[in-house]
């Protein structure tokens, strides 16, 4: 599936692939006919039962599409909702499904993401068979590291240092402090519709797919299934900045931005001036919003397709438009998302094509960007002019340099999750949507299929830990140590780190809360004498965070063996007594003289 060209591929064992299903035209239509001249929109997994069918998770469109003898059909959903359990698959409502599966018998599992449920469809009746719907949620203040994120697609960086991450999925807008600790900016973590002028984080939001930051801190995002983009205040208020949540796929310009309809609102930024860009992928434009909050459109006649390189802007045809950037003079770089290419316009409104030759499959690294092969989903710019690309059908972020020649920046081409603390360029990244850049150059990335937010770090990383030395003591056959807690901390959050023990003598003494983990964490050090002989042992503690300057840092630790104290035997009194009370049957009871018993001890001496 190539789930940004909306199309899914055929490769024969012999032969040339070609186009199974799809038109990579954004669309839902076509049932009933070819799977070749339907339209999908974000087909994400496909599996073939035993018949030969195939079923495409149709996730946009929030259906599972099937093609039999080429004929494409709808399985399951079509509009988005949660009804239909035990009815007619083709009446239930789905919320952007991900997964299907056939089993053995040809049912067919679908994972109903946004529904947090696993349904099935036997005889075309569709049921629940995992999930209740219910989702947990991080904690505030957690660590980011040790958070779940539910399809991060957009990410953008903040004055502070922070980094905004949305969950398209998780139905959230997430920030990630400087200090590693992430907190929830706006959502439910249900999908949903709510207006404005509310606390953001008690409001609904549906599809968030993009974020940007001002210099002031407040967050801007799309919210594609709202047809809006919203803002959050620094005070967490909730309201629109563009959009009037009425979808439709012809634009109104020169008026209020508010009361602008917008047909697929996907990617969004900021400039320097605080000029608020916009992709539309049903209008194929590129809209702005002024600071005195006026809409009109930069980019695009309203006609998907390609055309109008080195002419007017306004008179070019984008295709599914999906992220926007603009450098420090103006210059608007624009994901045509549909033409596989990155397209600027400048200052004075002419369009061209800077990136990308129309073709999907990844070639041409290392030469003129303009003849690369790739599937952009997003853009960015840092200070030096640099751009990057998100390729999430390749796995992979590219980079632009200034002389317009294309490379890899992070990505192995295949799709996974290994690589951290090692280079950029043999880590595996899962389709990753977003990709930002902030003041120093760190490029954050929305690695979607891994749930995970990463970086490749503009200069080596660096971590301290909060002491050189540590000591114990102890007593032979004793109680392990009271342990002792190591601060380790990085110069970004997320930094991998390993421990190693060492020690000279007495055997493993030396005890550590963990083996291997994330800054910023603690470390719980220990010293066990259990068996070991009286006398003085060294040992060291040695952290190690690969790629880092320095790369590792010791701990030295001196433990002092005691022998232990021998047996003792004491006794807090001498004497012992007792008194009774005698009862006879059938007499009345009297009371007799107190008979005392007097019980003495003698304790051997065990070290005579």
């Amino acid at each position: 599936t190539s789930f940004n060209n909306d199309i899914v591929g055929l490769v024969p064992s012999v032969g040339s692939a070609s186009v199974f299903a799809g038109t990579f035209v954004t669309g839902y239509s076509g049932d009933n006919g070819p799977a070749a001249s339907a339209q999908l929109n974000g087909p994400a997994n496909v599996a073939v039962d035993p018949a030969g069918a195939v079923y495409i998770t149709d996730y946009f469109n929030h259906a599972v599409r099937k093609v039999a003898a080429g004929v494409i059909t709808t399985a399951a959903g079509g509009p988005q909702g949660f009804v239909g359990d035990n009815g007619t698959a083709t009446s239930a409502l789905l919320f952007t499904p991900t997964y299907t599966a056939i089993g053995p018998g040809g049912e067919v599992y679908v994972v109903d993401s946004n529904h947090n449920v696993v349904r099935k469809v036997v005889n075309g009746v569709i049921s629940t068979v995992a999930g209740n719907g219910q989702l947990s949620i991080a904690t505030d203040g957690m660590a980011g590291t040790d958070a779940s994120l539910r399809h991060p697609w957009g990410v953008a960086t903040g004055p502070d240092g922070s980094v905004v991450v949305t969950e398209r999925v998780g139905a959230r807008i997430r920030r990630i402090a400087p200090d590693g600790s992430i907190f929830i900016v706006a959502g439910t973590g249900q999908a949903g519709i709510s207006t404005d002028g509310g606390k953001a984080t008690a409001a609904a939001i549906a599809l968030p797919n993009s974020a940007a930051v001002d210099p002031g801190g407040v967050v801007y995002f799309t919210e594609e299934a709202g047809f809006r983009v919203r803002k959050v205040s620094t005070s967490g208020i909730i309201s629109t900045a563009a959009g009037n949540g009425v979808p439709s796929p012809f634009p109104t310009n020169g008026v209020p931005a508010g009361n602008s309809s917008l047909g697929t609102p996907y990617g969004v930024t900021l400039d320097s001036e605080g000029t608020l860009y916009i992709t539309d992928t049903v209008q194929s434009l590129v809209r702005k919003v002024s600071t005195a909050g006026i809409i009109s459109t930069v980019a695009g006649n309203g006609t998907s397709g390609f055309s109008g390189d080195n002419g007017p802007a306004l008179s070019a045809s984008l295709s599914t438009p999906s992220s926007v950037a603009v450098d420090a003079a103006g210059v608007i770089y624009i994901a045509d998302r549909g033409n596989l290419r990155v397209r600027k316009v400048t200052k004075d409104g002419v369009i061209s094509t800077v990136a990308g030759n129309g073709r999907a499959a990844f070639s041409g690294e290392g030469g003129p960007a303009r003849n690369a092969a790739f599937s952009p989903n997003a853009v960015a710019l840092d200070a030096a002019g640099n751009l990057y690309i998100a390729d999430p059908d390749n796995h992979r972020i590219l980079k632009v340099n200034s002389a317009g020649n294309l490379s890899t920046l992070a990505g192995n081409g295949q799709p996974g999750s290994a690589g951290d603390g090692g280079l950029p360029t043999l880590a595996s990244l899962n389709t990753p949507n977003g990709v930002a850049v902030d003041a120093k150059g760190n490029v954050y990335i929305a690695d979607t299929g891994n749930g995970r937010v990463r970086v490749v770090l503009a200069a080596p990383a660096s971590f301290t830990v909060s002491g050189n030395s540590l000591s114990f003591t102890g007593k032979n056959t004793g109680a392990v140590s009271t342990a002792q807690s190591v601060q380790i901390a990085g110069s970004v959050p997320g930094l991998p780190f390993t421990v190693a023990l060492t020690t000279t003598g007495g055997g493993p003494w030396l005890k550590a809360s963990l083996s291997n983990g994330t800054m910023p964490r603690a470390l719980e050090i220990s010293a066990d004498p259990g068996a070991v002989p009286a006398g003085n042992y060294q040992g060291t503690v040695t952290i190690a965070a690969p790629g880092s300057l320095p790369a590792t840092r010791t701990i030295a630790i001196t433990f002092t063996v005691t022998t232990a104290d021998p047996a003792d035997l004491s006794i807090k009194t001498d004497a012992l007594s007792f008194s009774v009370l005698y009862r006879f049957p059938l007499l009345k009871e009297r009371a007799l003289p107190r008979v005392s018993w007097r019980l003495r001890m003698r304790v051997a001496d065990p070290y005579p």
